[in-house]
């Protein structure tokens, strides 16, 4: 059980131990916390009820003055009928020990994909600067592929996809890889039911959102 969980079934029992004892109705003790208060606590009888039910502890406001009123303390209202507080159960070594093995395994696991998708990253922006210099010069398919091959290899890799995701919305991502895989800017519009100009905007505004990207 958690700790708030406790405290709350502690609550809970003492409260309404308290108001059984002085033979009041929650719609009663409301009342009577209200006129102590001066009107001044915000409290109803389904939030009386939510505290006794286990569902919800009071603010600090209410819970000091509902203490106040059965002249008791904050602290014992949190306490067991035994007068000690409920813990809860601390885990066994053994337990501890596994958890610990199990946390550095996900740990580790997340260093190697984050340190993957570091090198995989770094290597594709290289590669995409290296397109970029050369592309003012005419592109010699038998020595070099050309930077719109490259690009398109490039944006099609799973790793950048995701990165896209983050910053193109629905329709842009649609156009910009159907346009890197040879689909027309028509048959784009037709599949998406968008006028083609539309989709000829759609693709300048994703492929602009790229190029910052890149730029950063």
């Amino acid at each position: 059980m958690s700790r708030e969980a406790i405290l709350k079934e502690n609550f809970a029992r003492q409260l309404t131990s308290l108001r059984k004892a002085r033979n009041m109705s929650q719609e009663e003790l409301v009342n009577a916390l209200k006129e102590a208060s001066n009107q001044e606590i915000d409290i109803t009888r389904s939030a009386l009820a939510s505290y006794e039910n286990q569902k919800s502890l009071p603010r600090l406001d209410v819970f000091n003055a509902i203490a106040r009123f059965f002249d008791t303390s904050m602290d014992a209202m949190l306490e067991t009928e035994a007068g000690a507080p409920k813990r809860p159960e601390q885990p066994s070594g053994a337990d501890m020990d596994e958890l610990f093995t199990t946390l550095n395994l996900r740990l580790s696991e997340l260093q190697r994909q984050s340190d993957y998708y570091q090198r995989e990253c770094e290597y594709y922006k290289s590669e995409y600067e290296k397109a970029i210099r050369r592309s003012d010069k005419p592109a010699d398919p038998t020595k070099e592929e050309s930077r719109a091959d490259f690009l398109r290899r490039m944006y099609n890799y799973p790793y950048w996809q995701e990165q896209f995701r983050t910053f193109l919305n629905d329709a842009e991502f649609e156009v910009f890889y159907g346009v890197q895989n040879n689909q027309t800017k028509a048959q784009l519009a037709e599949r998406l039911a968008l006028d083609p100009a539309e989709v000829e905007n759609i693709f300048n505004r994703a492929k602009e959102k790229v190029l910052d990207y890149f730029n950063k």
